[in-house]
């Protein structure tokens, strides 16, 4: 687990637990409230607090469940300790809180009722679903939450038409027709009516090819039911030839020709976890805390549905929690559609866990599961460049374009991209500069390729005129990546515009301004004008933002002495 205390701010707050009688003694173990014991109610909220804060959902439910036995009616501590179970999967123990701060709140809770209304349908009692339902504040996510559940706990009670018109409240609002108009076709295609569902479904479509992926299944599996393979067929395909990526279409198409039954409809609370899974999806990067919970709420509907766990996954893993985003992406099975990007991000946690043999077991196993795929090796390329191994970089993405280097697409400018870097890096310039072109050849313009192989061939003194040209359109793409405008600066001063290439640096150092090499560019840069006091100031911060070991006898050499005339590349080269 990696926090984001240092070592002495973890001292400290160890110190402060064991005076109030939670027992870790060391740092270390303050890390890990789970396995110890919580000896006072001072030491328990603390620790509570300490969990919660780094998502510690578990440990936090634990300690919070500690501080209910001796204060059963504390409201405050009740929506906690309800909201950590809820986010770490306690389903049994979150709904219970939730039916308590439902009785004794003087203002009705949203999410507790969510996560009541939810039970209910799970459980298929509809009248308490409904009557749930209807006391659900009308705020936040719950806003478009409550017509899903109440549109489909009456498709449950049989009442379709009743169920259509609940769907109409997430209409009146912007953004949320294609929701309505997904769900509004599934709950027709249950009740039978394959023909209005499909109406429905294409209502808001142009070309079935754009669609999203969910819809275009959901026509393909109405089709299907009505006994129509050759149109669903036909669906799929179109769809294929447009996005041959995805997966789970070349799955439902594979399972059409080799004559499997369609898959049946969602039930009600499927199709509220769903809905879930898209609500949540959809507010991730306004709060990921509300996707998180409402992840959660999916998988009480659904547990078997897999990209609540997938969404709840990258959650824990952003947190650092990883795990328990590894525990959780496992719960996807093997025959899932989404047990490649599980799998995939198990490898990713696993990297940020530090256990690199066990990653590249995984990812090497895939790869021979798929010849085809390159997304294993690229991960197991970006170890090797984590780790400076830059030869045994170029050797796997050697192996990743040997998969695709008969029918190279746009989409693998990247594997060029990447071991042109692992080149340059090793000292293989030649090597590099082909890969470069070639990914520009595949993706002209990409702003990452000009920028690299722009600044190597300033660098090199080589092709200035047509470096600055590159650096420059990279600029205008990526106006905000400090990297790319350091490179317009450090063009600018190779060829001995100081002043111009001065505020470029400056604008770089801003963006960056915790990066040793651009701070070092800006100090060489302020010297040429005359601005030695602040050139100095700039290598010294240089100095203090851990540079490369070849970088700091340079730097220091500056400092002591200034800095010699440079050399000026002629523009013509």
């Amino acid at each position: 687990m990696r926090l984001n205390f240092s070592g002495m701010r973890l001292a400290a707050v160890a110190a402060g637990l064991v005076a109030l009688g939670f027992a870790p003694a060391t740092a270390e173990e303050a890390v890990a409230p789970a396995s110890v014991e919580a000896r006072s109610h001072a030491g328990a909220y603390l620790a509570g607090r300490f969990a919660e804060q780094n998502s510690d959902y578990n440990t936090a439910a634990t300690l919070l469940d500690r501080l209910l036995e001796d204060r059963p009616g504390d409201f405050t501590m009740q929506q906690r300790a309800f909201l950590s179970h809820l986010r770490a999967g306690n389903f049994a123990r979150a709904e219970e809180l939730a039916h308590l701060i439902s009785d004794t709140a003087l203002q009705p809770v949203s999410t507790a009722l969510v996560t009541i209304t939810a039970a209910d349908i799970r459980n298929e009692n509809w009248e308490s679903a409904l009557r749930n339902a209807g006391r659900i504040p009308v705020s936040g996510l719950a806003r478009y939450a409550t017509p899903m559940m109440k549109a489909w706990s009456e498709a449950g009670a049989g009442n379709t038409e009743a169920a259509v018109a609940a769907l109409q409240e997430l209409s009146d609002n912007g953004g949320f027709t294609r929701l309505r108009v997904l769900h509004e076709g599934l709950i027709l295609a249950r009740a039978g009516q394959h023909d209005a569902a499909l109406e429905t479904l294409l209502e808001e479509v142009g070309e079935l090819q754009n669609a999203p992926v969910r819809l275009v299944r959901t026509v393909a599996q109405i089709h299907r039911l009505k006994g129509d393979d050759t149109q669903a067929e036909a669906v799929l395909t179109a769809y294929l030839e447009k996005h041959p990526l995805t997966d789970i279409v070349g799955r439902d198409l594979s399972a059409l020709r080799a004559g499997e039954a369609p898959a049946p409809l969602a039930t009600p609370a499927q199709g509220v976890a769903d809905g879930f899974y898209h609500l949540a999806s959809g507010v991730r990067q306004q709060s990921d805390d509300v996707a998180l919970v409402y992840g959660r709420i999916a998988s009480l509907l659904d547990p078997g549905l897999d990209l609540p766990l997938l969404l709840v996954g990258t959650i824990l893993e952003d947190r650092e929690r990883h795990e328990e985003a590894i525990a959780t992406l496992k719960q996807i099975g093997k025959d899932s559609s989404y047990d490649w990007d599980a799998r995939l991000a198990v490898a990713d946690n696993l990297i940020d866990l530090e256990r690199d043999a066990e990653a590249i077991n995984l990812l090497e196993a895939m790869a021979v599961e798929r010849p085809d795929s390159t997304d294993p090796l690229v991960k197991i390329g970006y170890m090797m460049r984590a780790d400076k191994e830059y030869l045994r970089e170029v050797e796997i993405y050697n192996r990743a374009i040997a998969r695709v280097e008969n029918d190279p697409q746009r989409r693998h400018w990247l594997l060029y991209y990447n071991r042109g870097i692992a080149y340059e890096r090793s000292k293989q310039w030649p090597n590099a500069e082909a890969d470069f072109l070639k990914a520009l050849e595949l993706k002209p313009d990409d702003p990452f390729v000009l920028n690299y192989l722009g600044y190597s061939w300033v660098e090199q003194g080589q092709n200035i005129t047509l470096a600055k040209e590159m650096i420059r359109k990279a600029v205008d793409q990526r106006q905000g990546d400090g990297y790319i405008v350091d490179s317009l600066g450090w063009v600018l001063f190779r060829i001995g515009q100081y002043e111009e290439a001065v505020g470029h640096l400056e604008r770089a150092v801003q963006l960056r301004p915790q990066d040793p090499v651009i701070n070092d560019h800006l100090g060489d840069a302020y010297w040429q004008v005359g601005r030695r006091n602040e050139a100095r100031f700039q290598w010294d911060r240089a100095l203090n933002l851990d540079p490369e070991e070849h970088l700091i006898p340079t730097i220091r050499e500056k400092l002591h002495n200034g800095m010699p005339a440079p050399e000026v590349i002629p523009i013509a080269n």
